[in-house]
């Protein structure tokens, strides 16, 4: 023990700075158990799979990335880019039986939060407080006069672009939108300019759109509506006063002739 250097295992000569009064050798010994398959390798190989189990190798399908706990990165960049865990840094963190809330920048955290809001919000006084500084004279922006007509909403293509910027037109992957014919399927012309027409060939006929009823037709039904009640109406009376004129006959056939007259006179038409 006097061979070795009393700071190495004697409390009263440890150094202040490594605030620990350890001396056992438990990492050291959590390490060996930790690269026991590497041990046994040759020494380019064992570093190599050292290098491995630091960096965990995540496989996905069909690709394989590199997940670093320690700098937390991973080869998709991903988690370097959004500070959050993805999906293969979330697997080599459960796989290290860790959370992966640990490893989630700190700038998402409640304490970064409430540090940033901290401070009170300083009161900005009005415009006629402001002081007068020296440089240029800011304008006025300068109001463009507006144009007649719809404002137009596409863009100018160039040239080499294809179709046009005031039609809308169905774009594809090779371009503006090609015509083709209906009748040989060709593209370059269509059916009133094919030159394999037939003579026979009648061209179809448009579709008539269907529209709703117009106010003077609206007025025709209604007029033709009422004429039929009136005729309804005329009908109906008609029919009442024969009916009547058959109930006086049949009443003047029962009394006798000297008593048809005065029966008639009690015979009230509605």
């Amino acid at each position: 023990m006097k061979e070795l250097d009393a700071a190495a295992w004697s409390k009263a000569f440890f150094q202040t700075h490594s605030m620990t009064d350890s001396t056992e050798n438990n990492i050291s010994e959590c390490f060996n158990s930790w690269i026991l398959k590497a041990r046994y390798m040759p020494i380019i190989d064992m570093l190599s799979e050292i290098h491995d189990m630091e960096e965990y190798l995540v496989k996905g399908r069909g690709s394989s990335v590199a997940v670093n706990l320690k700098n937390r990165s991973c080869s998709c960049r991903v988690w370097d880019l959004t500070g959050v865990p993805c999906g293969h840094a979330v697997t080599a963190i459960q796989e290290s039986r860790q959370s992966p809330i640990d490893f989630v920048a700190h700038w998402f955290k409640k304490e970064t939060y409430m540090r940033t809001y901290s401070y009170c919000l300083e009161v900005i006084k009005g415009e006629e407080y402001w002081e007068d500084v020296e440089g240029d004279t800011i304008l006025p922006p300068v109001i463009v006069k507006k144009l007649r007509g719809r404002p137009q909403k596409l863009r100018r293509r160039e040239g080499w672009e294809g179709g046009s910027s005031g039609k809308k037109q169905k774009m594809t992957s090779k371009g503006s939108r090609k015509m083709h014919c209906g009748i040989c399927r060709k593209e370059g012309h269509n059916r009133s300019k094919c030159p394999n027409k037939p003579d026979d060939y009648q061209p179809p006929q448009p579709r008539q759109k269907r529209r709703g009823n117009t106010n003077e037709e609206h007025e025709d039904e209604m007029n033709v509506e009422v004429q039929l009640q009136e005729q309804e109406a005329q009908t109906g009376e008609a029919d009442l006063m024969d009916e009547l004129m058959r109930e006086v006959d049949a009443r003047e056939s029962e009394l006798p002739k000297n008593k048809a007259k005065s029966a008639m006179m009690f015979v009230s038409v509605p």
